[in-house]
């Protein structure tokens, strides 16, 4: 599912960057493709959040101990 979310925004990306840079381009379809954009990519760090929580209450004591060195949230 991520890879598709990915793909999705990469597309979603290119669309807007040539709406940008055409003469006859809509504002409001660009702005409509960047609201799609972002609400992919919130979706798709809301799985990638929803995962962790999943994982991260499965650990160990010890194992969480060790959480903050091994997080790396972008």
């Amino acid at each position: 599912l991520s890879i598709k979310l990915k793909a999705e925004i990469d597309i979603k990306q290119l669309d807007i960057e040539k709406l940008l840079v055409s003469p006859s381009s809509d504002n409001n379809e660009i702005r409509k493709l960047l609201k799609e954009k972002l609400s992919t990519e919130t979706k798709l760090k809301m799985d990638a959040l929803d995962n962790f929580l999943v994982i991260k209450s499965l650990l160990t004591p010890d194992q969480l101990s060790k959480l903050p060195r091994a997080v790396n949230m972008k």
